[in-house]
């Protein structure tokens, strides 16, 4: 899926009347974690613990504590999501969550300083082999933190929180795979004069479940490669050529953009740094085109008409591209394997 749109400036430092327009495109990226190609059924695991003694929801100094409940609330919103969002993709058969409860603190040996506790090895054999999944995700770790900075005269009140998550994927026989993923996220709401605490207790709990969606779409991102904004370039020099080069990239027809451009950049012989853009044209055409060697081939030509001491930003840049072109070339096997393409 690519998107695009056009912004259009005057490059001075190129040659006269030079334009270069900018398009947005949104590029796959792969993921932290590559499960098997053999892994149809995943499973979610709620691995996060619960406190034994909650405290109140508002505090007497002002300050806003969660308590179980409100942790309770967001951990099967936050479960069934991340199972939601990855069966979006349908790259497996079956994702599902694990319908048991979280352990209870005491199981951390009555240590309060102790915040997650990963499976074991064996949890997680025995777990996979009676549900008879491939792999799976434990969620270990869930918190929130709600600070209320009352209102002083001068300014609302506010109701400020950090919400965090760690999660581990394994395969069924218990090896890690990937890194651990950890997120934290603030996020604020205001509170005006004279409605502080009915407005915190009305507010509070529809804004953890948007922001906990909003937590478990971000942490599939690092199980299932995640598409990125991104933004290109490209230049033209005269209204009749911007004309037709707008046309046929509204019409997604880049092999006739890349012939025009191909057929200018043959033609340019008295003008160095028209020759560069038409090069970085064709391989940001060629790039759009999913063609990732031929924009490599046509980044590495407008590179090598660089002069040798050229430290512009332009040549800078130019280089940057490479860099990222030749990243994406060499991530596509994994890409590849994590979309499940042949």
């Amino acid at each position: 899926m690519k998107h695009w749109y056009f912004y259009i400036g005057i490059l001075f430092t190129l040659c006269s009347c030079s334009q270069v327009h900018y398009i947005s495109m949104d590029i796959r990226k792969p993921a932290p974690v590559t499960f098997d190609e053999n892994v149809r059924k995943i499973l979610i695991v709620d691995n996060s613990f619960r406190q034994m003694y909650p405290d109140s929801i508002l505090a007497k100094d002002g300050l806003l504590v969660v308590s179980n409940t409100l942790i309770d609330t967001i951990r099967p919103i936050i479960l069934n999501s991340v199972a939601t969002f990855i069966n979006e993709e349908r790259l497996f058969d079956t994702v599902e969550v694990y319908p048991y409860y979280p352990k209870p603190i005491y199981t951390y040996y009555e240590n309060d300083t102790i915040y997650e506790l990963p499976l074991t090895r064996d949890e997680i054999q025995d777990i996979c082999y009676r549900t008879e999944s491939d792999a799976l995700i434990s969620i270990d770790y869930i918190g929130l933190e709600y600070v209320y900075q009352p209102y002083t005269g001068l300014d609302n009140g506010a109701l400020k929180s950090h919400m965090g998550i760690i999660a581990r994927a394994y395969a069924y026989n218990g090896d890690t795979l990937g890194p651990p993923a950890g997120l934290v996220h603030p996020f604020s709401f205001t509170v005006h004069p004279n409605e502080e605490y009915k407005v915190a207790v009305r507010e509070i709990d529809t804004l953890t479940k948007k922001n906990a969606i909003w937590m478990a779409d971000n942490l599939v991102n690092h199980f299932i490669p995640k598409w990125e904004r991104t933004e290109r370039l490209f230049y033209t020099y005269d209204l009749g050529e911007e004309e037709k080069i707008k046309k046929l990239i509204d019409s997604e027809d880049w092999s006739g953009a890349i012939y025009i451009w191909k057929e200018r950049y043959e033609n340019q012989k008295a003008n160095n740094k028209k020759k560069i853009t038409y090069a970085l044209n064709i391989a940001m055409a060629y790039e759009f085109s999913d063609d990732m060697e031929n924009a490599l081939k046509w980044t590495n030509t407008a590179d090598g008409l660089l002069k040798n001491n050229d430290k512009s930003i332009f040549a800078t840049n130019i280089k940057k591209y490479k860099e990222m072109l030749d990243k994406r070339i060499k991530e596509a096997p994994t890409l590849k394997h994590q979309l499940r393409i042949e």
